[in-house]
This record gives C-alpha cells, structure tokens and sequence, in this order.
C-alpha cells in the first residue's frame, strides 16, 4: 500500500510529528525542572554548612581569648552574640526554645556539654568528666519543599594552654 496517494496521510504525519515534540518538550521540562530544585537544595545546604562552621569558628575564638569564657557555663543551649568586635555566648532568651534564628530561614542549635575521658584517657561518651575540656555541638535547621533538614558539627575544645 502506497502511503503517499492516500487522503490524510500528511495530516497523520503531522499529528505524530507534533505528538513526539511535545513528549520530548515534557520530559526535558521535567529534568530541567528536577535540576533547579536540586541547584536550590544544593545551595541551602552549602549556606547551612557555612553557617554551622561559622559557629564553630566564633566558639573557638572565644575559646582562644578566655577559656573561662566557655568553661564558666553549665551543660546546656546557649547563642552567640557579637558584643563590639568580640563574640560571647550568652545564655538563651527563652530556654524552652534552643535555637537561635540567624536570617528567617536557617535556625542554630548551639550545645555546650561536658567531655569524657575513658580510663586510657582518650575522649568518651561516658567516664571520667574532663574538666579542662568541652563538647561543643552546633545544629543548623531549615525548611526545604516541606521538610525540616539539618547539619550538625561536634568538636572538642580543650585548655591546652591552662589559661
């Protein structure tokens, strides 16, 4: 059967021809769709990441000016503050809420807690309380297509220098 002398046939053409351009145009749609979400994803949490190491850093400074500055606190949550041109920690405005908001969208979690040295004296989650040294944990929480994510950063600081 010759397709080309029957009535129709360029029409049928046609319809399948823009069928398939509009499958195609969907599904590259789709991924270009799927890769702005993650480009977006990828972005929060490059900030949350900042943001957390920001944290640690400004702890660490002020474990650098004054040990006594972090060792004077008891277990618990705490934010930092910037007094001047110096950071401090300072205990929470409302302690039935442990974080801190930092721009409306990203949220931090800071926790000052003891250190343990085992009986070899190497760091622990339980035995020997070490007084000269600290476990910081920094939480940062944000909302992302309808869920809460979160990165979380643990250290140890320690009085190496005995101030």
């Amino acid at each position: 059967m010759n397709w080309n002398n029957q009535k129709g046939s360029l029409l049928i053409e046609v319809l399948l021809s823009i069928s398939l351009a509009a499958v195609f145009s969907l599904a590259i749609g789709n991924l270009i769709g799927a890769n702005h979400q993650l480009v977006v994803a990828s972005k929060q949490e490059v900030k949350a990441t900042a943001y957390a190491k920001e944290s640690m850093e400004q702890l660490f400074a002020i474990k650098q000016s004054d040990w006594n500055k972090i060792s004077g606190f008891s277990e618990g949550y705490y934010q930092i503050e910037e007094v001047g041109s110096e950071f401090q920690i300072v205990p929470l405005s409302n302690p039935a809420v442990p974080e801190q908001e930092l721009d409306g969208k990203y949220y931090r979690t800071i926790h000052i807690g003891k250190a343990y040295r085992d009986a070899l004296g190497n760091l622990s989650e339980t035995g020997t309380e070490d007084a000269q040294a600290r476990r910081l944990d920094v939480k940062i929480t944000w909302q992302e297509r309808n869920s809460t994510r979160d990165i979380e950063f643990a250290s140890y600081i320690t009085n190496w220098k005995g101030q």
